[in-house]
């Protein structure tokens, strides 16, 4: 594929991305009435604690935690300045 990453799951909920070992990135498909959009995604130690804290510095909860498919919990967030940014674990 692109850039040489390798993609499993289903495009239709959720595409793992890999380049190497772990997981390097996920695509998801855009809501209905949504824009196209791209997030700032960082791996965390534990989901709910980086969203806890996140919301504590100012940030605006847009997708509570979640476990999704392929083995990734993930939130969305807004920081102060409206940019979309989310905290992932890949748990597989």
């Amino acid at each position: 594929g692109l850039f040489g990453w390798e993609t499993r799951g289903d495009p239709g909920v959720y595409l793992a991305v890999q380049n190497g070992e772990g997981i390097s990135g996920g695509i998801i498909p855009t809501p209905t009435g949504v824009a196209p959009y791209a997030a700032f995604c960082v791996e965390v130690p534990d989901v709910d604690a980086a969203v806890v804290r996140a919301v504590d510095l100012g940030a605006e909860l847009v997708i509570p935690a979640e476990d999704n498919p392929n083995g990734v919990r993930s939130a969305y967030l807004k920081d102060p300045d409206g940019s979309l940014f989310a905290v992932y674990r890949f748990q597989g």
